[in-house]
């Protein structure tokens, strides 16, 4: 369903609707953008939607399981109502996404909410998609974002958690000076661990 997701959406699209210039389409900068798994195709997303048994009714064009439940996920969004550019942005983000969706059965509900019913949701984790800012910062540091101590309270939004990922991630934390080499390698085995997960 992971794969499917990140499949459905053509980035590049938004990109060019928002006036941005450059997509960051992966978790880690490690990760190979030009892999497969990250270029947009909406048929292999609907063959994976498929392999999951998520098939598409052709009355309805939405996806439905075995027990006739619909494939139907919510993303929330925060509000800017003091920042009409950034509310723009992200209203215009959050709609093209669920469009993009919508085209491969998914029905995605939007939710906005201001700025303390958002941060509520988010420490709750009550959403099934986020739409939401990050940035790493310079050091390629990505122990808040992606080590499964971070999950459920931190910064880790999808809650993602590996062992693996958490030794490499602690690894490359404690790797300094002269051990360029050995960080690399380490940033190279988490990126092909978070691949395998498309987290």
């Amino acid at each position: 369903l992971r794969l499917a997701i990140q499949k459905s959406i053509y980035k590049q699209e938004i990109i060019d609707a928002i006036g941005y210039d450059l997509a960051i389409d992966t978790p880690l900068l490690e990760l190979d953008q030009e892999d497969w798994l990250y270029q947009a195709n909406q048929e292999e997303a609907m063959g994976a939607l498929y392999d999951e048994g998520w098939l598409l009714d052709e009355e309805t064009g939405l996806r439905m399981n075995d027990k006739g439940e619909v494939l139907s996920l919510s993303l929330i969004r925060q509000s800017f109502t003091n920042n009409e550019k950034q509310e723009e942005v992200t209203d215009l983000t959050a709609q093209m996404i669920a469009s993009q969706l919508s085209n491969v059965g998914i029905v995605v509900t939007i939710e906005t909410y201001e700025n303390q019913a958002f941060q509520k949701k988010v420490t709750e984790r009550d959403y099934d998609l986020l739409l939401l800012g990050q940035s790493l910062g310079y050091n390629l540091d990505t122990y808040s974002y992606w080590h499964s101590s971070q999950a459920n309270s931190g910064l880790n939004f999808s809650n993602y958690g590996n062992n693996k990922a958490d030794f490499y991630i602690d690894a490359i934390r404690n790797t300094f000076g002269d051990d360029e080499d050995q960080k690399q390698e380490y940033l190279q085995s988490l990126a092909k661990t978070i691949k395998e997960d498309i987290p």
